[in-house]
């Protein structure tokens, strides 16, 4: 009896606590004076540094990163179709990654009211040395299972020798190429936005950010040769 081919895909996941959560803070002011609305925008964004640059120092936040001011401006137009005066509009984006989430809460709860300020979101994610570690065991366990698959059915075609002959990122054994062998996701195949909820203790104004736990997931296709 000639030698049978049987190609199969393996996969294997696994879930982890988060370990950096990105911060987007988006500072706006508007208003008919161009040079009003570029200084409450740049005092906001000295003092949002202000607030960031500390915990950086210390290390609880690991990089971070402040947008130049852009101004721009229009003339709206009301209801009526008559068009209104000149309002500007001055802009400043902020992003900081930290590691303490502690501190995260604590910058969110300091922002968070503030006239001018906008949460935009929090992201999820694990430190690169723990993402890299957990993709490798995931993608290890991935042909492991596909070759644990492949041997199911030779045993179920009677046959004994099963030997891998091609192992591929999922979808580069089949016409149509790469479907991705891996990867990353927060809370799940689709990233989410950061949870927030009332902490019990801080009352209205205070809020314990949930993590969402990230989901490690990896896929391979193996080509076998069974006799």
């Amino acid at each position: 009896m000639s030698d049978v081919t049987i190609t199969v895909q393996g996969e294997h996941e696994t879930w982890f606590e988060a370990e950096r959560a990105t911060l987007e803070i988006a500072i706006s002011f508007d208003g008919p004076r161009r040079d009003e609305v570029l200084r409450r925008a740049t005092e906001l964004a000295d003092r949002v540094a202000a607030t960031i640059e500390p915990l950086h120092a210390s290390g609880a936040v690991t990089r971070w990163s402040a947008d130049r001011v852009n101004v721009s401006a229009q003339r709206p137009w009301n209801n009526q179709g008559k068009q209104l005066p000149l309002v500007h509009a001055a802009n400043v984006g902020v992003q900081a990654r930290f590691r303490d989430r502690d501190a995260l809460t604590s910058v969110v709860n300091a922002l968070a009211d503030v006239e001018g300020v906008q949460i935009s979101g929090i992201s999820w994610d694990l430190s690169g040395e723990t993402r890299r570690a957990a993709l490798a065991e995931a993608q290890t366990a991935a042909v492991r299972a596909a070759v644990a698959k492949g041997e199911i059915y030779a045993r179920a075609a009677g046959l004994s020798t099963v030997v891998p002959v091609a192992i591929a990122d999922a979808g580069m054994l089949a016409a149509g190429g790469a479907t991705g062998a891996g990867g990353v996701f927060p809370g799940g195949a689709v990233p989410r936005m950061a949870r927030a909820v009332a902490d019990s203790a801080g009352g209205a104004a205070g809020f314990d950010l949930v993590p969402e736990r990230i989901r490690i997931v990896a896929q391979v296709d193996v080509r076998l040769s069974a006799s």
